[in-house]
């Protein structure tokens, strides 16, 4: 996602970023992609295997072809494409659509100019120590409030205080990275963005950003990790 030699200082040449130049031309048509998964993601029972491919082997007429192509009956979800469209409809919707990619940006909740929390899902309205704390927008996205306090406590410590991962002049930029990882980042489900149980928690964000993290969000991501067949989340155990 980031350049590793960049500097604080540098904009944030997303992986996200990079895409969104290239969202318009892309040869794989993915429009309304979301609303095809399923209609109602308050629960992830039940809906996972609507949109999972056939498999491989199947008989069925609908899902395989007679030369070797895919069906078309069948849409496969692009998760890092549902993860972008979601990032920029939410970074519209707070009006920070610019000042994400720049590792130097203050949230604009924090300078008191932010949209106004009555115009804005219940998952996002600003927290008061979105309203106190300067921090980086990119922890605005988060759609847990008590996990959005938590990573703005974290990344207002001074370097010595903070867990390892969060240590370094681009630890904002590896938070980043992980969040968008494009296999086990944050994965989106259904076609509502601002619904927090659509939302599932990867392994590899969870591994390193673990202490934001309470019960409730981890419970939900591992019921879509069991529906997709993925393991439950869990911490990396160190060599004793």
């Amino acid at each position: 996602m980031f350049d590793n030699n960049m500097s604080s200082s540098s904009s944030m040449p997303l992986l996200l970023s990079n895409a969104v130049s290239d969202f318009s031309s892309a040869s794989i048509t993915c429009s309304g992609e979301e609303e095809l998964i399923f209609s109602n993601s308050e629960s992830p029972d039940g809906h996972l295997t609507d949109v999972m491919p056939p498999t491989w082997n199947s008989t069925s007429p609908s899902s395989s072809s007679s030369d070797g192509s895919f069906a078309d009956s069948y849409l496969l979800p692009v998760h890092e494409l549902t993860l972008l469209r979601a990032v920029l409809r939410i970074s519209q919707r707070m009006g920070c659509s610019q000042q994400l990619w720049n590792l130097e940006s203050i949230s604009l909740f924090s300078q008191g100019i932010g949209t106004p929390s009555e115009q804005l899902p219940a998952a996002w309205k600003p927290t008061a120590a979105q309203l106190l704390v300067p921090h980086h927008p990119m922890l605005d996205f988060l759609p847990w409030p008590a996990v959005r306090d938590r990573a703005i406590d974290i990344f207002s410590m001074p370097d010595e205080m903070r867990p390892a991962s969060a240590t370094g002049p681009l630890a904002l930029a590896n938070f980043a990275y992980d969040f968008e990882d494009n296999s086990e980042g944050v994965r989106i489900y259904g076609g509502d963005v601002y619904d927090p149980n659509s939302w599932e928690v990867g392994q590899v964000f969870f591994e390193r950003w673990w202490f934001i993290f309470d019960r409730d969000v981890i419970e939900n991501s591992n019921r879509w990790r069991q529906l997709r067949g993925a393991p439950p989340l869990a911490l990396k155990r160190t060599p004793s």
